[in-house]
Formats: C-alpha cells, structure tokens, sequence
C-alpha cells in the first residue's frame, strides 16, 4: 500500500507539474520578455488553453522573435538550475528538463515542417516564422545547442 501511494504522489506531481507549472512558466517567459520590450500584456491565462497575447509592432522582428521564444527559454534557464537534493524538489526539475528538452525537439520539428510547406498550426516557433523566416537556419542553430546543452 505504501508503494501505491508512492506511485499515486509521483504521478499526481508530474501531471501537476506538466498540466500547471510548466505552461506557467511558459507563458510567463512569454510575458516577461514582452514587458522587458516595453509591450503591453492584454491577456494571460492558462486554462482552458494556456495564452498570452500582447501588443507588438510587427515592424520590430527582434522582439517578436524575442518574445516568442522566450516561451521556452524561462522553463530552460529554470532547468538549468542545479536541483537541490530533496527528492520533490529534484523530481520537479527533472520534469522541467525533460519537457524543455521535448519543447525544443518540438520547435526543431516545427522549422522543418514550416519550410516543407507544413507549418503546425498554433505553435510558438510557427508564429515565429511567419514574421520572420528568413533566419530558420539561426534558430535551428540555436534550439539545437540549447537541446544539446540541457542534455548533457
């Protein structure tokens, strides 16, 4: 019985973590990077699907590419900080870096099927195109090095 309830807490936090937490931090990187270009936040909200939009001047690329991937660089820059050595503490931060690295393989997906004509629909890095797709080769470059360096 003692195991079961084990099982049930590990699950319970992950789901917890991977439901609530992470799109937290998701949208708040998004959030964050927008207020630092001096945008203004119209709508944050997590449920039923997890949001944030902003005002942005779609003649500045620099924040728009900023801002939209700054979406997994918040949950990244949290994976990267060392877990302290309570297990619930540990397990949440293993749960961050598994599913910074699933975002990033996600992205590095998304470029690819954007430039065969397949862009997926209402993703971070697909808006991100649209405005400006001229430098795919840069952010292809960089998720991989973010991914490689989280991976190690």
């Amino acid at each position: 019985m003692k195991d079961a309830l084990k099982c049930f807490g590990l699950l319970a936090v992950g789901l917890l973590t991977a439901i609530f937490l992470y799109p937290f931090l998701h949208e708040l990187g998004h959030t964050v990077s927008a207020i630092i270009f001096g945008r203004q936040v119209c709508d944050f909200r997590l449920f039923p699907i997890p949001a944030v939009m902003c005002e942005m001047d779609v003649a500045n690329k620099l924040a728009i590419i900023v801002v939209g991937l700054s979406g997994m660089l918040l949950p990244y820059l949290v994976s990267l900080v060392p877990p302290r050595k309570i297990f619930w503490i540990w397990y949440l931060w293993l749960i961050i870096s598994g599913i910074s690295l699933l975002s990033f393989s996600v992205s590095i997906a998304g470029i690819f099927l954007y430039v065969s004509g397949s862009p997926m629909a209402n993703e971070d890095i697909t808006q991100i195109m649209k405005f400006a797709d001229e430098y795919y080769v840069l952010y292809l470059a960089i998720l991989i090095v973010l991914f490689i360096i989280r991976s190690v």
